[in-house]
């Protein structure tokens, strides 16, 4: 990848250590040494960071017999806020993956067999299919990955390391295109800054509470007057927030 490509998928990174007003070869020099610093250090401490990754972070209930949904939604919290807390317990950053493994598949299968861990054609297929088979069609779970890795090096150095991992295989697959992969980082909801929540359902009253309140010039909302309602908070019932929304 050229100085310029690396630049616009590390520009943030870039921008958070001062060094964005360098050069487009020497921001490309830089990204190069993070992204080898990234997966060197995820593949060294390969089993603490998959210790604490693979918390399902959103997605609608499935009920079982005996329990309710706020059961339900309390176990998944209590699981994927103790990954989060041991993520950075040991210095790591937690993130949201959505993964299409059936596109990735499809395109994997079309490309011919990969040149990985010395197989045969016949015996990459084979062991890719015995094993694939266990994943779901779509994969949406919590990461934990060093510092100082990128949205961009989650995806082109960390994620095949990971699958890899829970496979069981012993060799890494090739990286997810960007169409086949999401990832934002996640927070706590104690990071939120706010001095009250206006809490309620469906008419009972919350609307004239904002109508009222929002008369005070020193009261401000956390979304715009047209939408009165914050989706962000438990959108399709994820259990923690993103950093970008705190």
């Amino acid at each position: 990848m050229s100085g310029i490509g690396l630049w616009s998928s590390c520009a943030l990174a870039l921008l958070l250590s001062g060094l964005l007003s360098m050069g487009g070869q020497a921001a490309g020099e830089v990204c190069q040494k993070m992204r080898r610093s990234c997966a060197t250090e995820y593949q060294r401490r390969l089993e603490d960071f998959s210790e604490v990754s693979g918390a399902q972070l959103a997605g609608k209930p499935v009920i079982e017999i005996g329990d309710t949904e706020e059961t339900w939604f309390a176990k998944r919290f209590s699981i994927a806020e103790a990954q989060l807390q041991d993520c950075w317990s040991i210095g790591g950053r937690y993130w949201e993956i959505d993964f299409r493994s059936q596109d990735y598949i499809k395109r994997l299968r079309g490309n011919g067999c990969p040149a990985f861990g010395g197989l045969t054609c016949e015996e990459w297929r084979k062991e890719f299919d015995a094993r694939w088979n266990v994943f779901p069609k779509e994969v949406s779970s919590g990461v934990c990955v060093p510092a100082n890795c990128t949205a961009s090096h989650i995806r082109t150095s960390v994620f095949s390391q990971y699958v890899a991992r829970v496979l069981r295989m012993d060799f890494n697959l090739p990286p997810p295109t960007r169409e086949e992969f999401e990832n934002r980082e996640m927070t706590h909801w104690s990071k939120y800054r706010l001095d009250f929540v206006i809490a309620g359902v469906n008419s009972c009253g919350t609307t004239s509470l904002y109508t009222n309140l929002a008369k005070n010039p020193d009261i401000d909302f956390t979304v715009a007057e047209a939408h009165k309602e914050d989706g962000n908070f438990f959108l399709n019932n994820r259990v923690l927030p993103y950093v970008d929304d705190v």
